[in-house]
C-alpha cells in the first residue's frame, strides 16, 4: 500500500477554491460582491502583510459565512462542484492522482479550505478521505463558529496517523503542495512533489532535488 496527499489549493487546483466559490456565491446572488473585495484585502493582508492563516479564517469567517445557512450553502456547493469544477482543476496533478489510484494508492486531500468545500472536491475526484478546516453548526443549522484550521503541522500529524493507520513508512508517502507553509507536511513524505510552488518552496525544491510540476 501506498498514500499519495495532495493539497488542493494550487495544488489539485489551479486556483484557490473559497475564492473560486465566493465569485460564484457572488454571480449567484447569494453574497453581495462587495464580499469579494473584503475576501482579496483579507488575501493580500495574508501574502503581503504577514496576517497568518488563523486571523485570514477569523476574519473571512466573520464577515462572510457567520449566521450563513448551512443546508442552502451544502446545496449552492454542490452546484458550484457540478458547473466550474473541471474548470479549475489543474492537469499535471489531476494525472498523478488518477495514475495513484489506477496503482491503487490511498488517496487523501488535505486543505485549509472549509469542510463543506472540501468534502465535495474530494467526493467529486473519488479520494479516499479528505481532512479540511471544521466549522461549527448551531441548533438552527446555520455555520456559528471555527471549530479548528487545518495547517501544514496538522497536515503533518494527519500523514503520520495514516501512516499508522496503514502500517507502511515514510518512503510509501508521496506528497504533492504548492506552499512552504506546508513543509511540515512535505518532510513527512518519502517523495515530495512541489506545484506551482511559491518561490520559497522553489529555492527549497531545488536544494532538496524534488520534483516540480
Amino acid at each position: 500500500m501506498q498514500l499519495s496527499a495532495f493539497d488542493l489549493d494550487r495544488t489539485l487546483l489551479h486556483k484557490n477554491s473559497s475564492f473560486a466559490f465566493c465569485k460564484y456565491l457572488c454571480a449567484e446572488g447569494f453574497f453581495p460582491y462587495s464580499v469579494l473585495f473584503w475576501a482579496f484585502f483579507y488575501y493580500l493582508r495574508h501574502v503581503c502583510l504577514g496576517m497568518t492563516l488563523q486571523d485570514l479564517h477569523r476574519h473571512i469567517f466573520k464577515r462572510v459565512l457567520c449566521g450563513i445557512s448551512y443546508p442552502h450553502l451544502a446545496k449552492k456547493v454542490d452546484e458550484f462542484i457540478e458547473s466550474a469544477l473541471e474548470g479549475l482543476l489543474y492537469q499535471p496533478a489531476l494525472q498523478r492522482l488518477k495514475k495513484a489510484q489506477e496503482e491503487g494508492h490511498f488517496t487523501v486531500v488535505l486543505s485549509n479550505s472549509p469542510d463543506f468545500l472540501v468534502r465535495a472536491i474530494a467526493q467529486k475526484l473519488h479520494l479516499s478521505t479528505w481532512r479540511a478546516s471544521e466549522y461549527f453548526i448551531d441548533n438552527n443549522e446555520k455555520l456559528c463558529k471555527i471549530s479548528s484550521i487545518l495547517q501544514g503541522e496538522d497536515k503533518a500529524i494527519h500523514v503520520r496517523q495514516m501512516m499508522k493507520d496503514l502500517k507502511i513508512c515514510k518512503e510509501d508517502v508521496i506528497a504533492y503542495s504548492d506552499s512552504h507553509l506546508d513543509l511540515p507536511f512535505l518532510y513527512e513524505a518519502g517523495t515530495a512533489v512541489v506545484v506551482n510552488p511559491t518561490r520559497t518552496l522553489q529555492k527549497i525544491a531545488t536544494a532538496l532535488g524534488w520534483e516540480k510540476i
